[in-house]
């Protein structure tokens, strides 16, 4: 069945239609989420409180052929709410383990620690564009929708993004 006719059901009161729906997109949210968020246990909130929000919402869905860009968007805007409740209290800094060896999981927890602070670094418009290209695979035509701009807008902001990440990265290099 196409996504229309799955949205149709689903306003109809069909739960399996709208799971059906998850499902198709469920590791793109996934990634998305979990690219905000930085944690498993977050990125589970934030999924399930954006399906909660989309399916008490799907009448106010007026496309259904758009129902993903208008999921991913939902998504996008409750994992920025988890982030700003978040900014409000300081994480300890957990930093190396003690004694002599350095556990390959740990220096490959400190690079994605470094990429994900980079990341947070950039303006939210650049990280927004870099997350959902990169990590929520969507095409730049999809990224456009899910955030109503230009396609020449999402073009220029990937492009940005990736210039300012790849100072950020040659900043750190060169300091070691």
């Amino acid at each position: 069945m196409d996504i229309t006719g799955l949205v149709k059901m689903a306003r109809a009161g069909d739960e399996q239609a709208f799971a059906r729906l998850i499902e198709m997109k469920r590791d793109n949210l996934y990634r998305t989420a979990f690219a905000y968020v930085g944690n498993e246990a977050d990125c589970q909130d934030v999924l399930q409180e954006a399906f909660i929000k989309a399916y008490l919402s799907l009448n106010k869905l007026k496309r259904p052929e758009i129902f993903f860009t208008w999921l991913t968007r939902i998504l996008i805007n409750v994992c920025c709410s988890q982030l700003r409740r978040r900014h409000k209290t300081t994480p300890l800094d957990e930093g190396q383990p003690a004694g002599g060896y350095v556990d390959p999981n740990f220096m490959l927890a400190e690079a994605k620690a470094d990429i994900t602070g980079m990341l947070d670094s950039l303006d939210e418009k650049y990280r927004q564009v870099l997350i959902l290209k990169y990590l929520g695979e969507y095409t730049l035509v999809e990224i456009s929708e899910i955030l109503k701009c230009p396609l020449g807008t999402v073009k220029s902001r990937l492009n940005y993004g990736l210039r300012e990440l790849r100072e950020k990265a040659e900043r750190r290099g060169g300091c070691d």
